[in-house]
């Protein structure tokens, strides 16, 4: 079967897929302009040694370093610090020494005729340059210092926006969760109320509905009506059947009798008529059962054919075990529930040696009710043989063999089933009727 997600699952998803890449797009702005801003004002600290450095130039293009001396940074330089400075005259140095000098392209923080690179130091560390060219003088000065001091400031706001970002995200995910329930709700409330229509406590949809759902709405209604329509013309159809079939049959069984016929052909007409009574009865429970959306008290059928089975039962010292709960309610006509029950109580009568219980449990939205005796059971090899019209697996009883048909077809044509298994209590046979449920609204 093919898996399909939830509209809550599917708007979820997406929203959390937005709130993902817009707050990783926003990380990464973030940590790259609180980058450009520390290392842009790194870069405005080290122009002002350079300017130092600059000024320590005499006219003729000679460093003075005696100039320097004033300035500690720069005359004992620390460890990955370092200063380099280059004239016509020569090329001076303090500090580190460092190699592999990388300048990017286009110029990383170009101000004040000076940009930044990187480099490697002569203790393999990687540190960031900064360098001024005067073209005019021929004066190019480079200043040296640790990654650390960069990296060090960026890594701590880093930090901050990462915890900020994560509180964002959980905003983001409590809204996405709160907008999905309150943006599918009246989705839910249109389900429930198909739900409704369905177990006969509505007969139509509300048109009160959002935009988007108040066309669907009314072509359901619409639906709803055309099917009541078309069950109502069955039903008389039905009706029709019967008095056209029925009464021409009853006249027939009349005449044979005045006409003394043998009792083959008498027996043979009982059975015609039998079998029009169960056709027409399963048509009448299509026309009329779903139709109506039809209600029924397990527990109040339980009760009459108990009543009806007492002298019979009686006399065989048969003896029901029931532990059906009242208020018990399935979405099946009265007669059509009766029908079954009666069907499977005497189907369990008829081979049950002392005792028959009638159980029952609820299973998401249907009804089980088994019934189990303790007769001698079907073999497993002929349990599917048994749920079949006309087939009798035991001839040394009347009947013919509609019983267990019957159930099983009325069952499927409210949507549940009949299945037969050996009883584990009992020893004998259960049958398990699966019926939808109904609420216990009126």
């Amino acid at each position: 079967m093919k898996f399909t997600l939830s509209l809550h699952a599917r708007i979820a998803i997406f929203a959390l897929l937005m709130a993902g890449a817009m707050l990783a797009v926003a990380g990464y702005s973030l940590v790259q302009i609180v980058t450009y801003a520390v290392t842009d004002n790194l870069d405005d600290k080290i122009d002002v040694q350079i300017d130092i450095i600059e000024r320590a130039f005499d006219g003729d293009g000679d460093l003075r370093k005696d100039r320097l001396f004033l300035y500690p940074e720069l005359r004992d330089a620390g460890s990955n610090w370092g200063w380099y400075a280059t004239s016509p005259k020569g090329g001076w140095h303090g500090g580190t020494a460092v190699r592999d000098i990388v300048f990017p392209y286009p110029k990383v923080h170009p101000s004040n005729d000076g940009y930044s690179g990187n480099a490697v130091s002569d203790s393999g560390l990687s540190v960031h340059v900064r360098r001024r060219d005067r073209p005019s003088s021929k004066i190019s000065i480079m200043i040296v210092t640790p990654n650390a001091v960069i990296w060090g400031p960026i890594g701590r706001t880093r930090s901050g926006v990462y915890l900020v970002l994560g509180f964002l995200g959980f905003v983001i995910l409590l809204i996405s969760f709160l907008q999905v329930r309150y943006g599918l709700q009246p989705v839910r409330r249109f389900r429930d109320a198909v739900d409704r229509v369905r177990l006969g406590e509505a007969q139509t949809l509300s048109t009160v509905q959002p935009s988007e759902l108040r066309p669907l709405a009314t072509e359901m209604n619409a639906l709803i009506a055309r099917n009541e329509a078309g069950l109502e013309h069955a039903r008389n159809h039905v009706a029709n059947l019967a008095h056209a079939v029925k009464t021409p049959l009853a006249s027939l069984a009349l005449q044979l009798e005045l006409e003394n016929a043998s009792s083959e052909s008498m027996a043979l007409v009982t059975q015609i008529g039998t079998r029009i009574d169960h056709h027409l009865r399963r048509a009448r429970s299509a026309a009329t059962g779903l139709g109506a959306r039809a209600r029924a008290d397990a527990r109040e059928v339980i009760d009459e054919l108990k009543a009806a089975f007492e002298r019979p039962f009686q006399r065989r010292s048969l003896t029901i075990f029931d532990t059906v709960p009242r208020g018990l309610i399935v979405g099946v006509d009265r007669e059509d529930l009766a029908e079954m029950l009666g069907n499977l109580l005497e189907n369990a009568g008829r081979y049950a040696r002392t005792r028959l219980s009638i159980s029952a449990s609820v299973d998401k939205g249907a009804v089980i009710l088994r019934l189990e005796d303790d007769g001698a059971g079907i073999p497993a090899a002929l349990i599917a043989s048994a749920l079949q019209p006309g087939v009798r697996l035991d001839e040394t009883t009347a009947g013919y063999g509609l019983g267990l048909a019957i159930v099983r077809e009325l069952a499927e044509l409210y949507g549940g089933n009949l299945r037969l298994d050996n009883s584990a209590e009992l020893g004998g046979l259960e049958a398990r009727l699966s019926l939808p449920r109904a609420s216990n609204a009126a």
